[in-house]
């Protein structure tokens, strides 16, 4: 457990070497004020995706036409969602960062950049639920 952890950890700052090597202190700097704000809006975006997550592990060995298209229809719901929250925020974000962090509102592209990143991890989403839950119950956890 505790070498996953020191990997875990490793892995979560990494890009902040990669950052500071080829991209500056500065660069750095803007992205450590953004990764928390970026951190708040994907766990909210992402509460979204896993609240149904219960309801594909129930059918995930039952894979059927009927299941496969309601899985669907839920991708596509998501999708339009995390689009359509994303959007909102991109257009947003730099009003909101000059009126209440002005100091701050250069970090505005690298939460924009960031936000898209979102889209597309909460896309996969359904797709890394629906195998992690089949794998889960076919190996009796």
């Amino acid at each position: 457990i505790a070498i996953y952890g020191v990997i875990i950890q490793a892995t979560r700052f990494l890009d902040r070497f990669y950052i500071e090597q080829y991209l500056g202190i500065e660069m750095l700097g803007l992205f450590s004020i953004s990764y928390p704000i970026i951190s708040m809006i994907q766990m909210f975006v992402e509460s979204i995706t896993n609240s149904y997550s219960p309801k594909i592990f129930e059918n995930s060995l039952n894979i059927t036409p009927e299941f496969i298209d309601k899985l669907k229809k839920i991708q596509r719901i998501n999708l339009i969602l995390s689009l359509g929250i994303i959007s909102v925020l991109i257009v947003l974000i730099h009003p909101l960062l000059d009126f209440f962090l002005p100091q701050y509102a250069s970090v505005a592209i690298i939460i924009k950049i960031q936000l898209l990143g979102i889209v597309f991890i909460n896309a996969s989403l359904l797709q890394y639920n629906i195998l992690y839950g089949k794998n889960k119950i076919n190996l009796g956890f």
